[in-house]
């Protein structure tokens, strides 16, 4: 393995136990392939992969309590809360899974998102501040409830791009 491009965040440094990544902790880093998160780490920061061009797998540890990968995102372990999505495939689409209630502040922000049409199920409730900020390729937002559901989710600033597509409900 390329210890530039394959990031294993160790459980210890110098006898302290690693419990969290800052935010834009690898912004820009180009080199970046691939991340292992230790299952001590229980904080994650925002924008954390912002600029991470090269960045293609994403390695939670099973025994981490808090977080777990799955479809291209960061998720808590129950998967309520959506925390960062981190590697666009290029598809034109995107699905939220059924049972997530927050899109968490900046989970697409500057994540390289290409995708035009996102399906949200109808168990969010709450998107977080900018959690769709520039996200420039969206047209489209396929809402899995009725337009009363859609009305009651807490939407915070900076999430236009979201709030100005197309928006049709079930």
């Amino acid at each position: 393995k390329n210890p530039d491009a394959d990031m294993v965040i160790p459980e210890e440094i110098d006898g302290l136990t690693v419990i969290g990544i800052d935010d834009l902790a690898f912004e820009n880093n180009k080199k970046i392939q691939s991340v292992t998160i230790p299952k001590t780490v229980y904080r994650i920061g925002n924008s954390m992969f912002t600029g991470c061009e090269n960045l293609k797998e994403i390695v939670i540890d099973p025994e981490n309590e808090w977080f777990t990968f799955q479809n291209g995102a960061i998720f808590s372990k129950d998967k309520t809360s959506l925390l960062y999505y981190v590697l666009d495939d290029g598809s034109e689409s995107y699905e939220i899974p059924e049972g997530v209630t927050e899109i968490c502040n900046y989970a697409f922000y500057q994540s390289g998102a290409t995708f035009k049409s996102i399906t949200v199920p109808a168990s969010v409730t709450a998107i977080e501040y900018g959690a769709f900020r520039d996200c420039s390729n969206l047209e489209e937002v396929i809402f899995k409830g009725t337009v009363k559901q859609f009305e009651k989710i807490s939407i915070g600033q900076y999430n236009e791009a979201f709030t100005n597509c197309t928006i049709q409900c079930d």
